[in-house]
């Protein structure tokens, strides 16, 4: 009897768990499975900023479906004829009246322009120093670089000059004897030039030579220094040229500024010789 209504109720358990075991073990048909709902994540997921993005809705509103039910526009059987526009009637304006002519008035004779004012005249001429300072400026503004090299080349030997004087301002009669010295100095270097055979560098001492020349004294001719030398050759008794140093010095000391030296010294030489 036990055995009995044991085994019932092992079949009845049996009966009761095999749909259940049916659905774990046999895979449930395609129908079943397109009823399922897919989860998306990502671009595939119309919730998501991706999937928004690639519906195209930007997040505004969902994609609504296109109606293609609807008609096409354009006038039907019923539609009435569009009613012709009304232009507005405008009155035709007065003509404006002529302007009534001006009265000619007679032109008044312009007024006399005033006479110019004569320019005043330069205070005097510019000493050696200033006239130094404005050749330069002209050079400068007209890009001559060489003159402007030698100018201010003269310049320094005046500064240098003005220096050692202790002296604000250099006069003409301290600034000559500083040019001498620059004369002798481009005079010696073109005939070394010349004798080495280096013609331009000759050329470009000529053209300072004759830049500083311009502010030179003109020197007394041959005839001149002739006659000096004469002079003081009779007040010192000079007779042989080994007295020529005495006569050299006096004869300097006198006419330094005006004479050149060298041409000074050739002719006591040839007085005393003839003596």
């Amino acid at each position: 009897m036990y055995r009995t209504a044991a085994l019932l109720l092992a079949l009845l358990a049996l009966a009761l768990w095999a749909p259940v075991a049916q659905g774990w073990l046999v895979p449930a048909p395609a129908a079943a499975r397109a009823t399922r709902t897919a989860l998306y994540m990502g671009a595939g997921d119309g919730r998501t900023k991706k999937g928004k993005m690639r519906k195209k809705s930007r997040g505004n509103s969902r994609p609504k479906p296109k109606r293609e039910d609807r008609p096409a526009p354009g006038p039907g059987p019923s539609a009435k004829a569009p009613e012709p526009e009304l232009k507005p009637v405008v009155a035709e304006e007065a003509p404006a009246p002529e302007p009534e002519p001006e009265p000619v008035v007679a032109e008044e004779a312009p007024a006399a322009e005033p006479a110019a004012e004569p320019e005043a005249a330069p205070a005097g001429p510019l000493s050696i120093q200033d006239d130094v300072a404005a050749q330069m400026k002209v050079a400068m503004k007209a890009r001559e670089t060489a003159k402007l090299t030698a100018l201010r080349g003269i310049k320094a030997a005046l500064t240098t000059a003005m220096k050692e004087s202790n002296a604000e301002t250099l006069s003409d009669a301290e600034a000559v004897p500083v040019l001498r010295k620059l004369a002798k100095q481009r005079s010696e270097s073109i005939e070394s030039y010349k004798s080495a055979g280096a013609d331009d560098r000759a050329a470009s001492e000529q053209a300072e030579l004759d830049l500083i020349s311009q502010w030179l004294p003109q020197l007394a001719t041959e005839e001149t220094v002739t006659g000096w030398a004469q002079e003081v050759i009779a007040a010192t008794g000079a007779s042989s040229p080994a007295e020529m140093g005495k006569v050299m010095g006096m004869l300097m000391k006198d006419h330094k500024d005006e004479m050149d030296g060298k041409m000074a010294q050739q002719i006591v030489k040839n007085l005393l010789v003839g003596a």
